[in-house]
C-alpha cells in the first residue's frame, strides 16, 4: 500500500495549520529579528519526532537552525530545507486584526509571515516530519 494511502490528510492539515498559527505568534520582526524564540519552537517540534537539529548564533537573539534528515544510505546526502524566520515589521494600525495573532479563519491562517516566509517554513517542517514518521527512504 502506498504511503499516501496511510496518511490522514485532514489531521495533517490541522497540525500544519496549528503549527503555522503558533509560529506567526512569535514576533520575529526585523529589526531586531529575535529569531531565537522561533528556533526554540521549531527545534522542539523536530525533537518531538526524533529529528536532530543544531543552532548557530549569528548575533545576540539571532540564531539559525539546521536540521538534517539523514538517508539510511550513507552515500546519499541528507535532506535540508531552507526558509528565513524573520519578518518585516508590522504597523498594527494598518492591520484589520493584530498581525501576530495567527488567526485561523475560513481555512486560512492570517498574520505577519503567513506568506513570507513562515508559511513556507511550516510546509517544510511538515514535509520533514512526515518523511520521518513514514520512514520514506531518502
Amino acid at each position: 500500500m502506498p504511503v499516501e494511502a496511510k496518511l490522514n490528510w485532514d489531521q495533517i492539515q490541522r497540525e500544519a495549520t496549528d503549527i503555522l498559527s503558533r509560529y506567526i505568534r512569535l514576533d520575529t520582526s526585523n529589526p531586531p529579528g529575535g529569531e531565537s524564540k522561533a528556533v526554540e519552537f521549531l527545534a522542539r517540534l523536530l525533537a518531538g519526532d526524533g529529528i536532530e537539529s543544531r543552532t548557530y548564533q549569528s548575533a545576540p537573539g539571532r540564531e539559525n537552525l539546521v536540521a538534517r534528515l539523514r538517508s539510511s544510505d550513507t552515500q546519499s546526502p541528507p535532506l535540508l530545507l531552507l526558509h528565513h524566520m524573520d519578518v518585516v515589521a508590522a504597523n498594527p494600525q494598518l492591520w484589520s486584526k493584530p498581525p501576530f495573532d495567527g488567526l485561523i479563519r475560513d481555512g486560512h491562517v492570517w498574520g505577519r509571515g503567513a506568506i513570507d516566509d513562515k508559511g513556507l517554513g511550516a510546509i517544510h517542517l511538515m514535509a520533514m516530519l512526515l518523511l520521518k514518521r513514514t520512514a520514506v527512504p531518502l
